[in-house]
């Protein structure tokens, strides 16, 4: 995983473990509260709109979602953009190195 240039990854251990090696992740996250527990590192976070407010919680779980899947992670235009910038400002530091 560390020669990894970037990795894709939902809310998971996987991310954590990338984020440990210093990978610039792409994640996407769900109805959570990512301020609680998130990647420190080189991280593009992609979550639901602003309007879907956190339904999980670390130390205050529900049990149950009330958001649609497709409404949690839908892809506008502004998130692919904002996937598209940070893969190309780290493909500059990578070709830099």
């Amino acid at each position: 995983m560390s020669q990894m240039n970037f990795y894709i990854s939902s809310d998971s251990g996987n991310g954590y473990i990338a984020d440990s090696q210093n990978i610039p992740i792409i994640m996407f996250y769900g109805p959570c509260s990512f301020q609680e527990q998130r990647p420190v590192q080189n991280v593009l976070l992609i979550g639901p709109e602003e309007n879907i407010q956190a339904s999980s919680f670390v130390f205050d779980t529900k049990v149950q979602v009330k958001q649609f899947t497709k409404d949690l992670f839908i892809l506008i235009e502004e998130k692919i953009e904002k996937i598209k910038i940070f893969i190309k400002d780290n493909l500059k530091i990578l070709l830099t190195i």
